[in-house]
């Protein structure tokens, strides 16, 4: 049996090799390493403004355009690994434990 953590984005307790362990050690990780949202923004999208990858379809809805691969002004990005889903989770995972850290510092 492998050691268990508290998870905070689990709300429990949580084997310490699974993936939500990983997931949230690379979030906080984020937060200590890219303490501004533009060096955030660079390491997850390769971008400094996300809003810069998105347009809109003919129908109105959002979606990632078709060049975003020549706006990254980084060579590699979790966009560009693991695709937009991962990196938009990691942000808002990231401001999740932000969040927690300072509701409990209060």
């Amino acid at each position: 049996m492998m050691p268990t953590v508290y998870s905070h984005l689990a709300g429990a307790e949580v084997d310490s090799s699974s993936e939500a362990w990983r997931h949230e050690c690379e979030c906080r990780w984020l937060l200590a390493a890219k303490p501004t949202r533009t060096q955030k923004h660079m390491h997850l999208y390769g971008v400094a403004d996300r809003a810069t990858l998105m347009t809109y379809d003919a129908k109105g809805r959002q979606v990632l355009r078709a060049d975003h691969a020549t706006l990254a002004q980084t060579k590699t990005s979790i966009l560009k690994v693991r695709g937009l889903e991962a990196a938009d989770r990691m942000l808002a995972d990231a401001k999740r434990l932000y969040d927690l850290q300072n509701d409990q510092q209060r």
